[in-house]
């Protein structure tokens, strides 16, 4: 079980098991009562939780395809209908994340070779932005959407000012600080900030 990812009410966890044999979406009341509801599984695919939208519609995914090559989908939680395909393409698309209003994306795609972090409309409309240039990880923004962090390569955390507006401006990234992180196992979920952006907390 991993990659839980809270409900924005904070009543519930969604998060990765492989009990099925295959990687799926689980859901369950964050007290740990109640039994826990199935989120998405494709018995073709492994599917990992990215995030959850901040209306509570919406849960962003990872999904590998026989093709071995991650695609992002958006999930509607309210069980009745199948993920809509958001970003699928020949690249690898992972670590979706949405902005506090819930109408652009960050995620990492290695599109140009290299994994970098990217801005994209929800719905896809057309509108993408690349925010890293050199390598870039991890996205998660400031709870006001004024600011967005990702990580080097080189594990430096860094933080890009935006404005959301009638369109997405971002501004030039710069270095925060920079500590090792824990490189073992599955390299997601290595670090979290407070909504305010003034306190990180890193698996180093």
């Amino acid at each position: 079980d991993i990659w839980p990812v809270w409900s924005p009410d904070g009543r519930r966890i969604a998060f990765t098991t492989d009990r099925e044999g295959h990687s799926a979406t689980m859901v369950r009341d964050a007290s740990g009562t109640g039994n826990e509801q199935p989120g998405y599984s494709d018995a073709d695919a492994d599917v990992g939780t990215g995030d959850w939208s901040h209306d509570g519609r919406w849960l962003a995914i990872d999904v590998l395809p026989a093709s071995r090559r991650w695609d992002i989908k958006t999930l509607p939680m309210d069980g009745t209908a199948k993920p809509v395909d958001y970003i699928v393409s020949d690249a690898s698309e992972h670590d979706p994340r949405f902005s506090p209003d819930d109408r652009f994306i960050a995620y990492v795609s290695n599109e140009s070779g290299a994994n970098e972090v990217y801005v994209q409309t929800f719905p896809a409309s057309g509108g993408k932005w690349q925010i890293s240039n050199g390598g870039g990880n991890q996205p998660e923004w400031r709870g006001d959407g004024k600011e967005l962090f990702f990580i080097a390569p080189d594990d430096t955390l860094k933080a890009v000012p935006v404005s959301i507006g009638a369109t997405f401006e971002p501004g030039v990234p710069k270095n925060l600080f920079r500590r090792p992180l824990e490189r073992g196992g599955i390299l997601r979920n290595r670090w979290a900030v407070t909504s305010d952006g003034q306190r990180f907390i890193v698996n180093a």
